[in-house]
């Protein structure tokens, strides 16, 4: 157990100073996501009630005792008086296979709109990611440009007031070059604090330290629809989860209509009274 968390003290620190690329971001916030868990046990519900669905309903066993005398010299008996009768009975009902296959696919239907609605999930949350660990690279060269021009900046304030000084400056020179300092400086206030923000929004999604660097962003592709594709836009996960939805409808009312219908029923009973009685 001891060399275990030795061993964990050691990973985590150099998991931490490795550089986090845009796609370790984006399989990070994945795995950690609670929704996305969710929507695969919807799916996998789903599934398994389809297919009970599909069979036909589990056999009843029904006991029974009629006609029970609850007063007299007979109450309570169950074999003195000839009204009363035990029973024992095994009924089954059999809907129509028609029925039994739109209750199963309406199921079916809903664990494919549990699986489209996964995918926009991590559609939406892959999206998010991005905007995040790009958000964060922006504030990152923001605020390192600043620091840049904070440098510059410094050296002119230097090299006016050296040169008003040595009296081959002017006044108004040294005044401009501090304002200009000076408006960078609350510049890189404003900037520390967006980029704080951006970090902490980035540590969220993927669990981890929010000054973890960056590593170099992936290069930009421009991607166009498939040659031929008649309906780029068919395969948006947005679209997909109402195709789904719509389907799920439609299987409903399917089922309604099959629900009017009347379903058969067998019962076999066996029913006894007191042996004196026929």
């Amino acid at each position: 157990m001891l060399a275990l968390a030795g061993l964990l003290v050691l990973v985590t620190p150099a998991a931490a100073d490795e550089p986090l690329s845009l796609s370790a971001a984006v399989s990070a916030a994945l795995a950690r996501s609670r929704s996305l868990d969710a929507s695969t046990a919807a799916v996998q519900g789903a599934r398994e009630m389809a297919v009970a669905a599909a069979q036909r309903p589990d056999p009843v066993l029904r006991l029974s005792l009629d006609n029970l005398p609850v007063n007299g010299p007979e109450r309570f008996s169950t074999t003195r008086d000839f009204m009363t009768m035990r029973s024992i009975a095994l009924m089954q009902t059999l809907p129509s296979a028609e029925k039994r296959r739109a209750r199963g696919e309406r199921f079916e239907r809903e664990a494919d709109a549990a699986l489209s609605e996964r995918a926009q999930r991590v559609a939406l949350l892959q999206t998010e990611v991005a905007q995040a660990w790009l958000e964060r690279r922006m504030q990152e060269q923001r605020w390192l440009l600043l620091q840049s021009q904070i440098a510059e900046a410094r050296v002119l304030v230097q090299t006016t007031e050296a040169a008003l000084r040595g009296g081959r400056g002017s006044t108004a020179d040294a005044l401009d070059a501090r304002e200009a300092l000076t408006q960078l400086e609350q510049g890189l206030i404003g900037a520390q604090a967006e980029r704080t923000n951006a970090r902490l929004t980035l540590a969220r999604f993927t669990g981890g330290p929010p000054d973890q660097p960056l590593a170099d962003p992936p290069p930009m592709r421009h991607t166009t629809a498939a040659v031929g594709e008649a309906d780029p836009l068919r395969n948006l996960p947005d679209l997909v989860a109402l195709q789904a939805r719509e389907a799920v409808a439609r299987a409903e009312a399917e089922v309604a209509r099959q629900e009017l219908k009347p379903d058969w029923s067998a019962e076999v009973m066996f029913s006894q009274r007191g042996s004196q009685f026929s």
